[in-house]
């Protein structure tokens, strides 16, 4: 499911962020060590969309995401090659992964990555061997051993910086020195200086080194010995000519300086384009295309998935779609139909409607049986969801809160009708009880057991004489036709039991402006039979609207257009200062139980008869002070102020519904001081 534009789908609120995203997989990813930096090229300033995790040795680890900079300090674990059955991402890779999941569920930007650069700093992760073997550069060491020659070699040795992907000139070598020599003076009286930077540290860069890409390794060959072969003759012509007092002021030349090192490291940076991409998606993965963009498939406000098992292909398949009365925005009016999509080869393709053999639930607007005819690419194989399951999908591109909740989904479903053999019709009222029906008359072959989860419904009490005539006079005078309003709305009133009234307003749009060929019919419910979110406003549901608009636009004029609707409630707030009997001592008790009383006497139809509820009544605010005073625990009120919504009532004033369409109704709030 995909959280969208709103919190909600099909009315439920979702406490959990659906999680989409992309990752990347790249041999440039093997980073142990040092600070390693990762930029993804046409990704500017992204940062604030997105979260960055990167597969570690004991799971995800998370990283800093600046701009278009991912960080991985030197603190934190070594970037490792994807192990499913560590990271369990279902990833088909070997190379190392960072994956970014975007934070607000739903991405609206078109983005592509065709390369990523990796720039490390202190790494340590290399081998180092000389003509003597492996050296340990965790401690001091000797580069070239303890008598460098001419051409003694040291190579460094990883594969995942001297490579193909290796940025020319970024290669930094940093050498810290143990007992590094003044070259100006070290050599001094030496006929001829060493010429090699080994031997001049200060001078000491990569320039010279050679790199091998195909077998991951830079090597550094000596050009001299560092003065070795020359300083040993040096020495003996001194000690000869001191001893033969030849040249008494002769002096020994230094020791030749033999590099040691305490310390070394590398910086370096590779680019390349991307090797693999991953479309992250809530409940699975697809691979992707590097030159496709990152959410090309992110398009749907809200979306209901469907995984089945156990089916064979091809198949028909019945669901039967359980809905509650309300979504968690009945308000909204819904223009559009919800697709059905099935999943092939990681591919959404929609229902041809040749595939889609019925479908009573009125645009997901009420419970109904669904009946699709499966294909068989729906059996194909694929990763973006559970691969063992047949996934079926309905999409919303908008006003999903509007729809109602999902209550259940069930496979295997038919309709019962009732016929009548001498039964007792006692059931035809209230419908027959759930789990009433528990096996078939006659064994069926295939079918191990039935049952009947939820009540009966369409059913109506055998008809008095009184209605009869009533319904057979109304039928003479309109003859299944809407010509003018009574026309309409006995109609209704007689094809809709659990309507209680009507009220048909010619030429009015829902904005209640004069339209002339507009047909606007409000509802009100009969709260005995149809369930309320709020009893305060009163709503007849999503389904029966559209029943309603089905059934009357099949007879009035083909050049009426019909909106129907439920009424809208205006508000009345009530702020006043009321003084109790000294009976009654306990003024927030009594505070509570006048704001209780207050509400009913607003909206009668809480607590009494449907029929208190009328689009015509109107009150005052004199009604209202009569109302508090005659409560037996109030003496008095005081500076009384009523509203109906950002309106002040005075005191001649009546008070009347602002719309045609309008219901009063009370605040849920009332502003009450007791004392």
């Amino acid at each position: 499911r995909d959280s969208g534009l709103t919190d909600t789908f099909l009315g439920a609120i979702c406490n959990e962020t659906a999680r989409y995203g992309f990752a990347i997989a790249s041999p440039l990813l093997h980073l142990k060590d040092g600070i390693r930096d990762i930029t993804i090229t046409e990704f500017a300033d992204m940062s604030s969309y997105f979260d960055v995790e990167y597969s570690s040795e004991s799971g995800w680890e998370e990283a800093v995401f600046d701009k278009n900079m991912i960080r991985i300090v030197e603190q934190q674990p070594p970037v490792v090659a994807y192990n499913e059955s560590i990271h369990q991402a279902g990833f088909d890779t070997d190379y190392p992964v960072i994956r970014l999941i975007y934070k607000n569920g739903k991405a609206n930007f078109d983005l592509t990555i065709p390369k990523i650069k990796v720039s490390v700093k202190g790494t340590k992760d290399f081998l180092l061997r000389n003509d003597y073997g492996v050296v340990n550069h965790e401690q001091v060491f000797f580069p070239f051993g303890i008598r460098p020659v001419k051409d003694s070699t040291l190579r460094i040795y990883n594969k995942n910086i001297f490579n193909s992907y290796l940025k020319e000139g970024t290669v930094k070598i940093n050498i810290k020195w143990k007992g590094k020599p003044s070259f100006s003076t070290h050599y001094q009286g030496y006929p001829e200086k060493p010429v090699d930077e080994f031997s001049d540290p200060e001078k000491l860069t990569i320039n010279k080194w050679k790199a091998n890409s195909e077998l991951g390794y830079a090597e550094r060959k000596l050009q001299n010995d560092l003065g070795y072969s020359v300083y040993q003759n040096l020495y003996a012509d001194v000690a000869i000519a001191k001893a033969t007092k030849t040249d008494a002021t002769a002096t020994c030349p230094n020791q030749t300086y033999t590099p040691e090192i305490s310390a070394i490291s590398l910086d370096y940076t590779v680019e390349a384009n991307i090797d693999t991409l991953f479309r992250i998606h809530p409940l699975g993965h697809v691979k992707g295309n590097v030159n496709d963009t990152l959410f090309k498939n992110i398009e749907n406000e809200g979306e209901l998935l469907i995984g089945l098992d156990n089916m064979d292909a091809p198949v028909i398949l019945t669901l039967y779609i359980r809905l509650r009365a309300y979504g968690n925005n009945p308000d909204k009016i819904i223009d559009s139909y919800p697709d059905w999509y099935y999943l092939a080869n990681n591919e959404w393709r929609i229902f041809e409607k040749s595939k889609i053999i019925s479908d009573s639930t009125n645009r997901f607007t009420g419970s109904g049986i669904v009946s699709l005819s499966i294909p068989p690419e729906a059996f194909t194989p694929h990763t973006i969801l559970p691969e063992d399951k047949v996934w079926l999908k309905v999409a919303f591109n908008e006003n999903s809160d509007a729809f109602p909740s999902i209550e259940n989904i069930t496979t295997q479903v038919l309709d019962a009708a009732f016929i009548n053999q001498d039964n007792d019709l006692a059931h035809l009222e209230k419908g027959l009880s759930p789990n009433t029906i528990s096996k078939p008359l006659t064994t069926i072959q295939g079918v191990k057991s039935v049952s009947q989860p939820y009540p009966s419904y369409g059913g109506r009490a055998i008809e008095e004489k009184r209605t009869f005539y009533t319904r057979v006079s109304e039928r003479l005078r309109h003859k299944d036709r809407a010509w003018n309003v009574w026309d309409y709305e006995r109609l209704i009133l007689e094809n809709f039991p659990s309507i209680f009234k009507v009220k048909c307003i010619p030429n009015i749009n829902p904005n209640a402006i004069y339209s002339p060929g507009d047909i606007l019919i409000v509802l009100l419910p009969d709260c005995r039979i149809i369930q309320q979110k709020d009893i305060y406003k009163p709503k007849v549901t999503l389904q029966l609207l559209y029943d309603i608009k089905e059934f009357i636009e099949s007879r009035c004029s083909q050049s009426a257009t019909i909106f129907v609707q439920n009424a809208e409630y205006e508000e009345i707030k009530v702020d006043c200062k009321v003084t109790f009997t000294k009976e009654c001592s306990d003024t927030s008790y009594y505070q509570n139980l006048l704001h209780e009383e207050l509400k009913t006497f607003l909206s009668p139809w809480t607590k009494e008869d449907t029929n208190t509820i009328d689009f015509f009544k109107t009150l005052s605010k004199s009604q209202i002070i009569y109302f508090i005073e005659k409560r037996p625990y109030v003496d008095f009120v005081d500076d009384l102020k009523v509203s109906m919504g950002s309106k002040n009532i005075d005191d001649d004033d009546t008070i009347i519904p602002s719309k045609q369409n309008a219901i009063l109704t009370t605040s849920k709030n009332h502003l009450i001081k007791g004392k």
